[in-house]
């Protein structure tokens, strides 16, 4: 498979999306920067990656990212899915775009085992 492709599994089925590239890439690199400084906050109050990554979804702040990034970016992305853009459950759009953002920020954790 291309390194210009993640492949992200759940429950529902297996969804191929693009890494953010051309015009979509500035509008995700914005918001990725903002998850990264988050991230790196929880880090500097010592959380290791799993406990940073299992509390990311009570973070109102990953929450209003999260949600700008499925409206902004997402739709740009996906390459192959098991649904329709608008019938993609929302605990798969969650793993997409944690696999996403984490294959940068957590290098050691594999989502899968977040399904």
């Amino acid at each position: 498979m291309s390194s210009l492709v993640i492949t992200v599994k759940t429950e529902h089925g297996v969804y191929e999306v693009w890494k953010p590239r051309g015009r979509i890439a500035p509008k995700h690199f914005a918001i990725f920067a903002k998850f990264t400084k988050i991230v790196s906050e929880l880090q500097k109050m010592g959380l290791k990656d799993e406990e940073i990554f299992n509390v990311l979804a009570e973070d109102e702040r990953v929450m209003e990212l999260y949600e700008k990034w499925v409206n902004t970016v997402l739709p740009h992305i996906i390459k192959s899915s098991p649904f329709e853009f608008d019938e993609i459950p929302f605990e798969d759009q969650w793993l997409i775009f944690l696999e996403v953002m984490g294959s940068a920020n957590f290098p050691s954790i594999d989502v899968d085992t977040f399904q």
